[in-house]
């Protein structure tokens, strides 16, 4: 399972930071705005954690995460002021605790026979029943983890032996059981000193790649190792 060299993983796999494709996309449409319904495909999974926290109902949940990311394309919202120190996770979830205040606010004027609502007016009331607190911010950055450590992991399968690679995999985030070593180098012929340095290697190329997926998401190189130690908490959890 040799690595391909670091030149050839950056300028194909890393080419475009995530606020790359995001200034990108203020520009002249087409591939760039392609580009960044690409982007907000990759964080679906955080977006609608976070608007299932807040209103607890998941159809509705749906809806919102589904209008959220119409609005964040279609009304430029990706333009806003920044106040997130280069952070896309924090930008996108301060744009999106704004759209869910918004709507919330458009569900009391409902109520009060006043505005017009774009998701199922029905249900839009139930906006109000989970506040804001720090839960929600909390199931934001797990997902928010999750999602670029499946993005590591799939990242790592794709420069690996794809057999090999599956039978090895559980061993990437937990210690073998007594035995399990040794099953596997009666099945891959490979002593079990071996299997266990090339668990090791995987390891470490898997936090090379989960690094990577963190730096594409800030404006500053020297904020990696903080955003690393904060998503790895949010693992741990």
């Amino acid at each position: 399972m040799s690595d391909p060299p670091p030149s050839k993983r950056t300028s194909q796999q890393f080419s475009t930071t995530r606020w790359g494709v995001v200034r990108a996309a203020a520009g002249d449409g087409g591939s760039a705005h392609s580009a960044l319904e690409s982007l907000c495909k990759d964080y679906w999974a955080p977006v609608h954690a976070h608007v299932l926290h807040r209103v607890s109902d998941p159809h509705l949940a749906e809806d919102l995460t589904q209008e959220f990311f119409s609005k964040f394309l279609s009304q430029g919202w990706f333009l806003r002021p920044r106040e997130d120190k280069g952070k896309f996770r924090t930008f996108l979830l301060t744009v999106l605790r704004r759209f869910l205040n918004d709507e919330l606010q458009r569900a009391r004027a409902w109520k009060r026979g006043g505005r017009t609502v774009t998701v199922s007016m029905d249900e839009l009331p139930d906006i109000a029943a989970i506040p804001e607190g720090p839960d929600a911010a909390s199931d934001f950055d797990r997902s928010w983890a999750r999602t670029l450590l499946d993005r590591a992991f799939t990242n790592l399968r794709s420069e690996s032996d794809g057999e090999r690679f599956d039978l090895l995999f559980p061993f990437l985030q937990r210690e073998p059981d007594h035995g399990e070593y040794q099953t596997l180098s009666d099945r891959l012929g490979l002593p079990p000193n071996t299997i266990a340095a090339a668990v090791r290697r995987l390891r470490r190329r898997l936090r090379d790649h989960l690094r990577e997926e963190v730096r594409q998401t800030l404006d500053n190189d020297e904020d990696v190792d903080e955003e690393m130690r904060h998503l790895l908490r949010m693992l741990a959890e």
